[in-house]
């Protein structure tokens, strides 16, 4: 993390003491140990982007109505969930001594946080269930919406010449 300190953090949700950054924190002491711990570098909170966050603050708190977020969007958008473990079957597969299922499903929701993010920023991302301004802004920003904009207006430029 220190290499890449000048990096934003995409992540889903890491902000849960069990499973977030506190977490990661809370084991690298445990196993460096306590002096060694104090190197520990913490990304700062201004460097952290947590994905499920914009989706919610842009698209509304009922996004994604099924509990699972992240697998409604993974099955919204790509049709599938192969692979993909929930928290519950990770810790049971991980407590089996089960590893690799393990490690495949958090490769797979790190895959999926990078398409996320890139179809959210080319606005090819489909979200289930849209708020109204969200609704409103995909209408006006739409290149149809703008086309019939300038038609309007060279019609009325026309128009007002005669």
């Amino acid at each position: 993390m220190k290499r890449h300190s000048n990096c934003y953090w995409i992540h889903w949700n890491m902000v849960n003491v069990n499973y977030g950054f506190q977490a990661i924190k809370h084991r690298y002491v445990k196993l460096a140990g306590e002096k060694k711990g104090v190197d520990f570098y913490e990304i700062p909170n201004n460097k952290k982007i947590d994905l499920n966050k914009i989706l919610e603050n842009m698209y509304g708190e009922k996004y994604a109505t099924h509990a699972d977020r992240f697998l409604e969007l993974l099955e919204f958008n790509y049709h599938t969930k192969d692979g993909y473990l929930n928290i519950s079957q990770e810790e049971e597969e991980f407590n089996k001594f089960n590893y690799k299922p393990v490690a495949e499903s958090i490769d797979l929701k790190v895959n999926y946080i990078d398409r996320f993010a890139n179809r959210l920023i080319t606005k090819k991302l489909n979200i289930p269930n849209k708020n109204t301004y969200a609704i409103f802004i995909d209408i006006i920003t739409h290149p149809l919406f703008s086309l019939i904009g300038w038609i309007g207006t060279i019609i009325g430029l026309f128009l007002a010449m005669r």
